[in-house]
């Protein structure tokens, strides 16, 4: 299984930091994913809320079919919420997951996509 963690700019430490630490745990202890992938919109250093800098795994373009995608929160999702890259990646993702998780105002992203619809 191939589990996805979006990032950008501004992105939310904790809400980044705890999923990824307890799928960490789900992988080591209790055979979850193998593989855990940094997602943003080009491979690279992503500045977190806090200041914490992150190096993305992969970009939009060279990003491969995820099995779940979890999107976080924080004060950068203000400015994500109306890059249609980061939106039509998203979209992208929920037509081909089996998951797709948002933490706090990542909802909002997940609402731009049109997935929370209905």
């Amino acid at each position: 299984m191939r589990f996805g963690f979006l990032i950008f700019d501004g992105v939310e430490e904790l809400d980044l930091l705890g999923p990824w630490e307890l799928v960490g745990v789900w992988a080591e202890y209790f055979d979850g994913p193998g593989e855990r992938l940094l997602v943003a919109t080009q491979p690279g250093p992503v500045r977190c809320a806090k200041g914490l800098t992150l190096t993305a795994d992969v970009g939009f373009a060279d990003c491969p079919v995820l099995d779940v995608l979890l999107v976080p929160g924080g004060r950068g999702t203000r400015r994500v919420v109306d890059e249609a890259a980061t939106i039509a990646f998203i979209s992208e993702c929920a037509s081909q997951c089996q998951a797709l998780l948002s933490v706090c105002t990542g909802a909002f992203l997940l609402h731009r996509a049109g997935v929370l619809t209905g």
